[in-house]
């Protein structure tokens, strides 16, 4: 009986309306008692306020029945003082002591600021003397000044005691304290004997709800449960004998428990279907999953038959062995079953042996397993991983071999950085025509495609040349060691003019270039090669600048002003580019301590990291101007520090060549 889910429920709901009942019928109680409380609270502190008013007007009637005294003979005290009429002045003060609550009293002279006369109350006798005793001062006190005809004669003190009145009233108040709290008692006790009726009748009342309760729990709950337990029952002996038949749970309500046979019926349904999945799931993982399972001495328990094929051995030649069976490494279960005393799981992959001594690889996970019994083995799931590790064996030779030939067009390409390096003019040439100069050659890679040149005509003249070739890399470096030969060509070619012309240069690399580069028109592999550059003269002896440039600009700085040369917005040797194309010089006459900067976009049209867009020529105008009165060195560092903050993360988007000098 006391196992029933029926009787358990039913002794569950009555201890609940129990403790519920309880818990309301305690706290109506406590509220009751707080509002009674709470309304006697309320009326000993409106007694004790009136008491308290009432003391308050009694100090302040005292207060003005002493006041008005004083001024009423102050006119006698004004007279008396005026006329050092001592006599008047005692009996005056005599009349004023003979009363109980006036201790002490004295008038002070205005001329001498002293006591003229003073009395006080000793041992029920009048004292006159100069002077008040400490012990009076401390009394409550009423001052007036004395004035006639203008003139301050002096001042009036006179001291009182007001704690008769305090104590008589605080005698009066404790009595109707004591009278209201021997009502409250009667009414408590009243109070109680109300509340233990109520509690009789809440206690009744809820024991009729529980009975009630518990009968209607017996007879609409105890058949369905029933009916419930019954169809369960018939489930789990299928799940043990799937030939067992399911019975269905039956309940023709329209509550809860129908609900729950109906979902329980249609969960047994899905579950049967799932039972039979489930159980040709395990046939197909034990026909194709790599799967055996050992004790903790090693020896094996069970393997599936994808096992036993891949293995080669039987299933019964397995069994209770050692699975050291199929490893030539004797030492690693052991060492795997160490490991997973600390942890879950272990993932590796092993090497095994079949029956006729051939290997294959596995990639194996192994589990630890704890029984209901506290049992310990071991389960490993395995997959055929042989054929993969034959390709990453060929995978590894192979790469072996792409790193031999990586290794090889790197150490070609160093090389041929070396020979871009020796094209480079010697930093000489620049100390030799400018006083003071810096250069930023930066290659994206390990070449690239930006070459500066320096060509000496004469004593007095130098050509500086900016070059941004097609592309970066290795491609732009083959650009630029062809535009270094072209530039071999043209010192020849500049010997027999007398007028150096930097536009002259541009169209004499267009020319060679497309000669070069396109033989035929419309059939070129190299349709898009070519560069952009900027063609700098320099005569010292005339004081002369000239300059040309194919989409490179020229900044210079004149008298602390920044102006500024776009040059032609044409390229230099691209098939499309007109092999006749007129570039056009532009002449400067140069001053002391002017000052030139040259850049391609490599510098400019560096994306930033922070703002996602490039550099930008306003930027640079602005380090130009902010920068252009400190030494070259620190304008060098300026710029590449400015650079570097602009570019943070972002990865290098071109060759970078920047050029200032001063004349």
């Amino acid at each position: 009986m006391t196992n029933s889910i029926l009787f358990k429920t039913s002794f569950v709901i009555a201890i609940t309306l129990s403790i519920l009942m309880g818990i309301v019928g305690f706290y109506v109680h406590l509220n009751q008692l707080e509002i009674i409380k709470e309304l006697q609270n309320n009326k000993k502190e409106y007694i004790i306020k009136q008491l308290n008013r009432t003391e308050e007007l009694s100090i302040k009637r005292e207060f003005l029945f002493l006041n008005n005294l004083l001024f009423a003979i102050s006119g006698t005290l004004k007279e008396a003082l005026y006329n050092f009429d001592d006599s008047t002045l005692k009996a005056t003060f005599k009349k004023l002591l003979s009363l109980d609550n006036i201790k002490a009293i004295y008038i002070t002279d205005a001329y001498t600021k002293k006591i003229y006369l003073a009395a006080y109350k000793e041992n029920n006798k009048i004292v006159f003397s100069k002077k008040i005793p400490k012990k009076l001062k401390s009394l409550n006190f009423l001052e007036l000044q004395l004035i006639k005809n203008d003139e301050n004669l002096g001042r009036v003190r006179l001291y009182y005691d007001n704690k008769k009145i305090i104590n008589h009233i605080e005698n009066l108040k404790q009595q109707d304290l004591n009278a209201f709290e021997i009502q409250s008692k009667i009414l408590d006790t009243k109070i109680k004997k109300e509340l233990v009726k109520q509690i009789i009748y809440f206690i009744i009342v809820s024991f009729l709800i529980i009975l009630i309760t518990i009968l209607l729990l017996i007879k609409y709950v105890r058949k369905p449960l029933y009916t419930l337990k019954e169809g369960l029952e018939s489930f789990f002996k299928f799940l043990s004998n799937p030939k067992t038949k399911i019975k269905k749970i039956e309940i023709n309500t329209n509550d809860e428990f129908a609900e729950m046979a109906n979902f329980i019926n249609n969960s047994i349904k899905v579950s049967v279907q799932l039972h039979k999945k489930i159980s040709d799931l395990l046939k197909i993982v034990n026909k194709n999953i790599i799967i055996w399972e050992i004790n903790t001495k090693g020896e094996i328990i069970s393997v599936s038959d994808a096992f036993c094929n891949i293995s080669g051995f039987k299933n019964d030649e397995l069994l209770h062995k050692n699975i050291n069976i199929i490893h030539e490494d004797k030492e690693l279960i052991n060492n795997i079953i160490e490991y997973l005393q600390n942890h879950t799981t272990w993932h590796g992959e092993i090497l095994n042996i079949k029956k006729n001594k051939q290997h294959f690889w596995t990639d194996t996970i192994i589990t630890k397993k704890v029984s209901d019994n506290n049992e310990i083995s071991y389960i490993a799931i395995n997959y055929d991983i042989t054929m993969k590790k034959e390709i990453e064996e060929i995978v590894n030779e192979r790469t072996r071999e792409i790193q031999q030939l990586h290794k090889m067009t790197k150490s070609s390409i160093e090389y041929a950085s070396l020979i871009q390096y020796s094209i480079i003019p010697d930093e000489e040439l620049f100390m030799k025509y400018f006083k003071e100069y810096f250069v930023i050659w930066s290659p994206k890679d390990i070449v690239g495609g930006d070459i500066y040149l320096v060509n000496p005509i004469s004593e007095d003249e130098v050509i500086l040349m900016v070059i941004d070739c097609t592309g970066h890399g290795v491609a732009g470096a083959f650009i630029t060691m062809i535009v270094k030969s072209i530039e071999n060509e043209l010192e020849a070619v500049l010997e027999e003019q007398e007028n150096i012309s930097p536009a002259f240069i541009l169209e004499f690399f267009n020319k060679t270039l497309q000669k070069l580069l396109h033989p035929k028109q419309g059939n070129s592999l190299y349709s898009s090669v070519g560069f952009d550059g900027a063609i700098l003269y320099y005569n010292k002896k005339e004081n002369i600048i000239k300059y040309a440039g194919a989409n490179i600009p020229l900044f210079y700085v004149q008298n602390d002003e920044l102006l500024y040369i776009k040059g032609d917005r044409y390229s230099v040797g691209y098939q499309n580019c007109n092999v006749n194309h007129k570039y056009t010089d532009h002449t400067i006459e140069a001053q002391e301590g002017m000052k030139f900067y040259i850049s391609t976009d490599g510098f400019l049209d560096q994306i930033g990291e922070k703002t996602g867009f490039p550099f930008g020529k306003k930027k640079f105008k602005q380090i130009i101007m902010n920068y252009h009165k400190k030494t070259f060195a620190t304008q060098k560092k300026v710029f590449l520090n400015n650079l570097l903050e602009h570019q943070g993360d972002e990865p290098r988007t071109d060759d970078i060549t920047v050029i200032g000098f001063r004349i």
